[in-house]
């Protein structure tokens, strides 16, 4: 059968209880890598609250697998930056706009087809996930989604959208990377293929360009060499 979201992230966090116990045992003289805390190994279990289980459910069966993918590695960079840089923030909001946050590359999503797509996708979501979760959180969400291509995204703009922001940069520039221990980035990517993302998100970037050039996504692409940055991430596809 196949793997609901849970039962495949308690494999990913086996695995990488496991690499760290190995790491403890790494022999005298030879480098350990760098240590996973067990605050790290944990943030990555996805939350059970309505409005993250909902947002999977929604987001998930309305786009293709390899966004899917992309919104999962997104909220593990997302939970492991928030870990690492010791901040507070509200896991479900963040999972949800993790999950949603390239809805709007979905056909679900994709009119008008001269707006933003982030700000599709925030439309979107605060629409659909309005049911299943308080206005306040549902906000916090879109908003989120709305600034997630932002050039800059800092904690005081709202934790959750600086943490989308920034694991997003994490998966699709590699922007970030470093600042990840090697075993938790492997066993993501394990996981989590990527699928070829990187072919076929710049494929959409190029159309949302295309057909909406006064946006951000516009602006990027024509101007600032966006879509060749995506092209060049250490990531092996």
């Amino acid at each position: 059968g196949h793997l609901n979201l849970a039962q495949r992230w308690r494999i990913v966090l086996a695995a990488l209880r496991a690499r760290r116990a190995a790491n403890r045992r790494q022999p005298a003289g030879e480098p350990a890598p760098p240590a996973l805390s067990e605050s790290l190994i944990a943030s990555l279990e996805p939350p059970t609250g309505p409005l993250a289980e909902a947002s999977w459910a929604l987001a998930s069966a309305a786009q293709p697998d390899w966004l899917n993918q992309h919104a999962l590695r997104t909220w593990a960079w997302a939970q492991a930056l928030g870990v690492i840089g010791d901040l507070s923030f509200d896991r479900e909001p963040l999972f949800a706009a993790c999950a949603f946050h390239d809805i709007g590359l979905a056909p679900i999503a994709a009119t008008p087809a001269d707006h933003c797509f982030a700000l599709r996708g925030a439309r979107h979501a605060a629409r659909v996930l309005r049911p299943h979760g308080d206005a306040v959180a549902v906000r916090r969400v879109a908003d989120a989604i709305a600034r997630h291509i932002d050039l800059a995204v800092l904690p005081s703009d709202g934790v959750e959208a600086h943490l989308l922001h920034s694991g997003a940069a994490v998966d699709v520039m590699g922007r970030g990377l470093n600042r990840l221990p090697r075993p938790y980035r492997d066993a993501v990517l394990r996981h989590h293929p990527r699928l070829g993302m990187k072919s076929l998100l710049c494929q959409c970037l190029r159309r949302e360009a295309a057909a909406a050039p006064g946006t951000r996504m516009g602006l990027y692409a024509r101007r600032l060499g966006f879509v060749e940055l995506i092209e060049r991430a250490p990531f092996a596809e």
